[in-house]
């Protein structure tokens, strides 16, 4: 759909003039906004699902949610469009947002060495927000060992498994945890939200094997 940034005198007719400069919301976690204002040559110009760029020089991609009309000029409609989606920044089309790894004992108070440690533990993971303009592939992500692109500080290598005799293995890495495509109304285009998870390994806090129940 076409518009002008150019504020003209005549009344829209076949296209929509911008009439004020975007504005962007940016938030540290959570999904970008964009907001702009238009004279339109009907209320219904723009519609639920419309694919709308980022403002220059990042850009980005945004899909409609509201059109709402906030005045009239010359008898056309002055509407403000607000959009949702993910700017570039630096020439990355996703936000990321990592958590580190988590831990807490529960030992129970005993000279028995039999006795468990109960470790509840919460692997790091990488969240990955990102605008995908089709409904996404599950099975490109869940499951596939392979690092996200940031780790935050976390070795970068994928999830493998090395085995040690006939009978036991170790095993860490990064690897798919979830994809979660939630599709906008008005379109075919999702938000999805990947994540990935870090599986530092078997790990034996206490130096014998059996002392440990994960929960």
């Amino acid at each position: 759909m076409s518009f002008t940034r150019v504020i003209g005198k005549q009344p829209p007719t076949d296209q929509a003039i911008q009439i004020e400069c975007p504005l962007l919301e940016q938030p540290a976690t959570g999904w970008d906004m964009l907001q702009e204002k238009f004279w339109v040559p009907h209320p219904y110009w723009f519609k639920r699902g419309d694919i709308r760029e980022g403002p220059a020089p990042e850009g980005g991609t945004f899909i409609v949610q509201e059109s709402r009309v906030t005045g009239y000029k010359a008898g056309r409609p002055i509407v403000e469009v607000s959009s949702i989606g993910i700017a570039l920044q630096d020439g990355k089309d996703y936000k990321l947002e990592g958590s580190a790894s988590i831990s807490e004992d529960l030992s129970l108070a005993s000279g028995d060495a039999g006795f468990p440690t109960i470790w509840r533990k919460a692997y790091p993971r990488v969240t990955k927000l990102w605008v995908s303009l089709t409904t996404p592939s599950i099975y490109g992500h869940v499951g596939i060992a392979y690092a996200p692109p940031e780790t935050f500080g976390i070795s970068n290598h994928s999830w493998y498994m090395t085995w040690v005799d006939a009978t036991n293995w170790t095993a860490s890495g990064w690897m798919g945890e979830s994809r979660v495509p939630q599709q906008l109304p008005g379109s075919k285009a999702c938000l999805v939200t990947d994540t990935w998870i870090y599986d530092p390994g078997n790990e034996d806090r206490d130096g014998v094997p059996g002392h440990i129940i994960y929960l």
